[in-house]
């Protein structure tokens, strides 16, 4: 009977690995990746003409539009010149805007053109409107080793970065960029094969555990 229960409870396991690998398979979105900072507070204060960056990121996937958090304290959001440019040589690769008059705090993405994997970038944010524009973000260890600069001023924050893709990617096929990325704030020997190591342990080992407990427990008296 033990046994029975063990290979239903395997049979279960596969199903249920199964049902997630396709849900997961359907779950398409649009992102192609984040540097990571959670929008808690204005990251940067920006009078009419100044211009935070944030600099040195990583491109992992190639994307074409960015999203921000912003707006005008007291006032509709002012307009938002955004500038994709080459790290550490400074040099332009594309652009984009966003329009003003959005409320306050307000998640608004631009489209800037495609950019592709494989270099290092900053984007910076210059406030082209009237009135004073936060841009929000969080601490400057949010994300490591990336860091926002206002003029020539090293912030105590990062803002807030959301790469996306005019397609849409499932949830499935990001998996592999997901671990290559989370290797990086990891001790050196932890690469990528940990992350996949310990996901099917997870979803293996701990099914064939239970079930061999299960088993043995069958032959005790």
């Amino acid at each position: 009977m033990r046994r029975a229960g063990a290979i239903a409870l395997l049979a279960t396991a596969a199903l249920g690995l199964l049902a997630l690998m396709g849900v997961a398979a359907l779950d398409k979105r649009d992102l192609a990746f984040t540097i990571g900072v959670v929008p808690t507070t204005p990251a940067a204060k920006l009078r009419p003409g100044q211009t935070v960056c944030q600099t040195n990121i990583t491109v992992p996937t190639a994307f074409t539009r960015v999203r921000v958090r912003a707006g005008s304290p007291g006032g509709p959001g002012q307009p938002l010149a955004i500038g994709v440019r080459r790290f550490p040589s400074n040099r332009s690769l594309t652009s984009g805007r966003l329009a003003g008059g959005y409320p306050y705090a307000t998640e608004l993405s631009a489209r800037v053109g495609r950019v592709a994997a494989g270099q290092r970038i900053s984007v910076c944010l210059t406030n082209a409107g009237q009135r004073r524009e936060e841009v929000w973000g969080n601490s400057s260890v949010a994300s490591l080793p990336t860091q926002a600069w206002l003029g020539r001023r090293v912030l105590p924050t990062d803002v807030t970065l959301v790469f996306l893709t005019d397609g849409s990617r499932s949830m499935l096929s990001q998996l592999p960029d997901v671990f290559d990325r989370a290797s990086v704030f990891r001790p050196g020997w932890v690469g990528p094969w940990v992350y996949w190591l310990l996901t099917a342990l997870a979803l293996v080992g701990a099914p064939l555990l239970l079930a061999r407990a299960l088993a043995d427990s069958a032959d005790v008296p």
